[in-house]
Order: structure tokens, then C-alpha cells, then sequence
């Protein structure tokens, strides 16, 4: 019995050369798959703590008796009326790569965060107005556990 390679086989009338480059390209192909799969998976990842930390700011601040609204950029806000609705608002937000988050006390705007999505996760507020410093301790807190 004559023991054959299982790479002659697999690539008949090649050459060891050949047979060398045509597996060193499906190790290629298999490791760009890898690396795509992974990155996929770092991009649900990071989307999963954006969501949290977002999420985290309109609990603490519907804590605190705000109302909110979501401005992404367009030419009106994103929801008729401001509102307490978690659901509704994290449903309306994550449509743009930024947005404004807009928190409102007595029907009167008193602040804003500014969130940026697509960098690490945990950095998402990228900024926000000084008077919300206590509502923002939760997702402060929370973004510093991811970081």
C-alpha cells in the first residue's frame, strides 16, 4: 500500500509548490473568515454595552422625574412629545452613528447627553450638560466596569 498525501490528493497534477501556495491560501481564507466572525462578534459586543450604558442614563433619569426626547441629526425630534417610555426611546435611538438625548423636567428642557456610537463601547457619552453630573453616575460607573 502506497500512503499518498492527503494534499496530492485533494489538488491533483499540482506541484509541491503549487500544493504549498493553494494551502497557504486556504489557511488565508480560513483565518480572514476567523478574524471577520470575530470582529462580528466585537461589533455585537460593543453595541451591547452601548445599549446598556444608554440604557442605564433614561433609567437614572427617568429616576430623577425627566421626560426625554431624540434628536439624530434630522430636521424635527424623533418623538412627537417627550417621554418616560424606555422601550419606545431605546427602540427610536442607535438609528445614526451620533445623537442627542434630550431631558426635559416640567415639559422645559433642563439637558442633554450626546452619545457617539462605534468606538470602543464604553465611551459612548461623549458628552453631556453639567447640571445631569448626578443622573450620569450610574452610566459613569457602568462605562468604567467596560473600560
Amino acid at each position: 500500500m502506497v500512503n499518498v498525501p492527503i494534499v496530492a490528493t485533494r489538488f491533483p497534477m499540482m506541484s509541491r509548490v503549487e500544493m504549498s501556495a493553494k494551502t497557504v491560501d486556504m489557511f488565508s481564507v480560513s483565518q480572514e473568515r476567523t478574524i471577520e466572525r470575530e470582529q462580528q462578534m466585537n461589533v455585537k459586543a460593543r453595541q451591547r454595552i452601548e445599549r446598556s450604558i444608554a440604557r442605564r442614563v433614561i433609567l437614572d433619569g427617568k429616576a430623577a422625574g425627566f421626560k426625554f426626547n431624540i434628536d439624530n441629526g434630522g430636521d424635527s425630534l424623533e418623538l412627537p412629545k417627550s417621554t418616560d417610555k424606555v422601550k419606545l426611546l431605546l427602540d427610536t435611538m442607535f438609528a445614526t452613528d451620533d445623537e442627542t438625548l434630550f431631558f426635559y423636567k416640567d415639559d422645559k428642557l433642563f439637558g442633554w447627553v450626546y452619545f457617539i456610537y462605534g468606538n470602543d463601547g464604553y465611551d459612548v457619552v461623549s458628552d453631556y450638560t453639567c447640571n445631569l453630573e448626578d443622573v450620569m453616575k450610574g452610566a459613569s460607573a457602568l462605562a468604567n466596569k467596560y473600560a
